[in-house]
């Protein structure tokens, strides 16, 4: 889920979070990436997020060559065997860009978010720091926050038992610009992951 807001009062809009795992080299990909931009990117700027993560696989990918380290975590993590595979949501779907669809996208933005997610920075010369604060929006007077049962596994006497629940945040590159590729023309990658973590601090 990707839920931002920059006013603490407000609704939390849960966007979608498509996580793009795709080659250089792979044909496939080549064919289903046109369509996705054109049915899903474009017509839904502002309530769909992209994090693009280069694969090694099926064959050469200088992106994945920059950065393998941060590819190998996240294919790890989300078991990618193939491309160009989408994960939505991290468990909402997970399936070839071809099947990504606006009633996805749709069912994403019309659910209530079950947490806010608000961030600052400060800049110190070339240091960049950003801070993410998470909280759940209908229990932000509640010390301890309690999730509603729709949203813990268990729920017993009326007690909610607290789900397990794990946060990523990530730091994706605007553009980079590559005068040779797999093919014969200059390729501007955007949107690639520099950083996917899962409860760490890191610095990149």
């Amino acid at each position: 889920m990707f839920a931002l807001v920059d006013n603490a009062g407000a609704q939390a809009f849960n966007a979608a979070l498509i996580t793009h795992f795709g080659n250089a080299s792979c044909g496939i990909c080549a064919l289903q990436n046109p369509p996705f931009k054109n049915t899903i990117l474009t017509p839904n700027v502002g309530k769909v997020h992209l994090i693009k993560v280069p694969t090694s696989f099926p064959g050469f990918n200088p992106m994945y060559s920059a950065i393998p380290a941060i590819c190998n975590a996240n294919l790890t993590y989300n078991n990618i065997t193939s491309t160009p595979t989408a994960v939505i949501n991290g468990n909402f779907k997970k399936s070839s860009l071809s099947n990504v669809t606006q009633s996805d996208i749709n069912t994403i933005n019309g659910q209530p978010s079950p947490i806010r997610i608000t961030t600052s920075h400060t800049n110190i010369g070339q240091k960049r720091t950003v801070t993410v604060n998470i909280t759940t929006p209908k229990y932000l007077n509640t010390l301890p926050p309690i999730p509603p049962p729709e949203y813990s596994p268990r729920y017993t006497a009326g007690v909610a038992e607290h789900p397990v629940r794990v946060y990523g945040a990530g730091l994706i590159d605007k553009s980079f610009s590559y005068s040779t590729r797999p093919g014969a023309f200059v390729y501007t990658a955007k949107g690639l992951a520099a950083a996917v973590l899962f409860g760490q601090s890191t610095t990149v």
